[in-house]
Formats: C-alpha cells, structure tokens, sequence
C-alpha cells in the first residue's frame, strides 16, 4: 500500500544490501528504502509488515518466508520490532513492565491524591459537598438546643475554626459519624443515644474533625480521579474522564477510611481533646464498645486497625482527669434531638 490510495498494489521486492528495491507499484517503477529506515514488524503469526521513515503511511506486507528471513538476516543494518522466536519473551517482558508501573502506579496514588487534595482551595469542595447535603438532609433532626450543643464542642474542640466544621445530627438506627466533602460533619442518632457520656460524642467528634482538618475526603476523592483517569486511558476510554456527580462522591464518602487516615485523625482526635481538656476515655470507651462488632476480622486482613489498637493508642500517654466535654442540660438536649 503506496499511503496515497487504499488500492493493495502486488509488487516485487529485492533485498540489495544497503537498500531494499520494490518494483511494481503503478507510477513508481522504482522504490529504494534504505534499509536503515526499515522497520520489521513480525508480530503476527504468518504474515510480516514492514516500514519505512521515507515513506511513514505506506505499508509492505510479505508472506514468504525466505523473504522475511532475508530481511531478518539484515538486522545488523535495519531496526526491528520482536517477533518470531521473541515474541514470548517480548510479551512477559511487556506484561513485567507495564505490571511494575501499574504497581508503582497504584501505590504512589495515595500519597499523590493527599499531596493533591491539601492543594484544592476549600471552596470547590465544598461545592461537591452541596450535591449530597440534599440526599442526607431530609434525615436531618436539628433542634436549636441540639445544635447549640454542637457548637459548644466545635468551639471547644477546633477554638480556632481551621475546619469551619458543619455539624448536623441525622435519624438513622446505624452508629456512624461520617465526614461530607467540605467539611460538614453529620452524627447518627443512633450514636448519640448510645453514648454514656458527652466525652463519647466529643471524641467521635475530634476524630471527624481531625478527618476535616487532614482533608482525607477530599483526597478519597481525588484518588478514585486518578485511578478512574489512569483506566480509561488504559482502555482507551475518555468519556467520563475525572467526572464526579453526587452520588459517585457519597459513594466515596462511605467508604472506610485507610488505615493510614484513620491512625492519623486518630492522633488529631487524642490531640484535640488533650487541648480542649476533654478526657481521651469517652473516645476509648468508644472504641470498646465496637470492639466486639468490628474484631472479628484480624488486622492484617483490615485496612484500618482494630478498635482494641485503636483504644491502647489512645490510652498510652494520655492525660489523667478533664473537665466534662458538655453540661447536663446540653447533654440531654442533644440526645433529644432526634426523639
């Protein structure tokens, strides 16, 4: 094929060192590809391509075999692209590559997606976080006491407002607590009834706010981007490169959180409530009562700690006594919230 037509011309070709002549071909009696402009392509089974940098769009396809070899005893004098008898080494050691960069990939993403997210202004979060407050808002069971509740710990817990946390309390028999994009915050009624003591609330609290203050939704965000990007350009497809509607970004928010992140709002958490004169063990005691929910799977299979490590973190150092982290009445009000 002469790259101008998409006639297949039949031709004749000759292997005269240092060019290869092909003859035949309508209105070029004569074609001369300096075999230092060759490439062999024999990746397919019986039949072999070849190109040249002359002539980039034309395209010679040679099925005898003494030709092919002819040409492959040139080697020395034209570049060639595995094949025949390199074809399997070829392909492991493709398959060896591409599963060390995918694997580079995949484990520098992490840091990458953080470094990423501490960069992305507050704001356009925040934005993301505005497509799901819909979904979860309905379910929301504020009252003016409760929230004024909330605000006491936030105050106490994050006095200089490096967070701007938005703290909302939801009906749901679950016990969660669970950071949206932007910074808004939202505790089960489930948790807040079960708890004992305001210094449960607070310690799930500091913990959510450590998570706010680390950006670590932000980042789950920007890392699913990435490896969302990374595939379809593996596979080619660009259609819904770096999308992300709401329900995609409250899928993220669910999920845990990595091992990484949790031992890390962890630290956040200890250090909020050690400043606020708050005790680590409503946190501790926490973590207790998850104990035999959670435990059942040992560490190493889980991608966060176990709540038993998560407890004797927490308790190694930490500082005896703390003023209570809410008054009777603000107590009772917040659990009253949702009743």
């Amino acid at each position: 094929m002469d790259g101008r037509s998409a006639l297949v011309h039949v031709v004749r070709v000759e292997v005269a060192p240092p060019s290869l002549r092909i003859t035949g071909a309508p209105e070029a009696p004569l074609i001369e590809w300096p075999l230092t402009s060759v490439t062999l392509d024999e990746t397919q089974e019986d039949i072999a391509h070849v190109h040249s940098a002359l002539h980039p769009l034309a395209l010679l396809s040679v099925r005898d075999a003494a030709l092919v070899a002819r040409l492959r005893s040139c080697s020395g004098q034209l570049r060639r692209l595995p094949g025949g008898r390199q074809r399997v080494p070829f392909a492991v050691a493709c398959a060896a590559a591409i599963a060390v960069l995918g694997g580079g990939f995949y484990a520098s993403v992490s840091g990458l997606s953080h470094w990423v997210a501490r960069r992305i202004p507050l704001e356009y979060e925040r934005e993301l976080g505005t497509g799901i407050a819909p979904l979860l808002a309905r379910d929301y069971c504020d009252t003016e006491a409760s929230t004024q509740a909330l605000g006491e710990l936030v105050r106490r817990l994050d006095p200089a407002g490096s967070g701007s946390a938005e703290v909302h309390v939801m009906r749901s028999e679950m016990v969660n607590a669970f950071a949206l994009p932007g910074g808004t915050v939202v505790l089960t009624s489930a948790l807040i009834e079960g708890a004992e003591t305001p210094d449960s609330i607070a310690g799930v609290l500091a913990h959510e706010l450590a998570h706010v203050e680390e950006r670590h939704v932000m980042s789950h965000m920007v890392r699913a981007s990435l490896l969302s990007a990374a595939w379809s350009v593996a596979v080619g497809d660009y259609a819904g490169l770096m999308l992300l509607d709401p329900s995609t970004a409250f899928e993220i928010v669910n999920l845990r959180h990595s091992r990484a992140d949790e031992a890390e709002a962890d630290r956040g958490a200890a250090r909020r409530l050690d400043a606020a004169g708050i005790s680590r063990q409503g946190l501790i005691d926490f973590f207790g009562d998850l104990r035999e929910k959670t435990d059942w799977v040992p560490e190493w299979l889980s991608n966060h700690p176990t709540s038993a490590h998560r407890a004797a973190e927490l308790a190694s150092g930490a500082p005896l006594g703390g003023s209570p982290a809410l008054t009777p009445e603000s107590f009772e009000a917040l659990r009253a919230a949702c009743q």
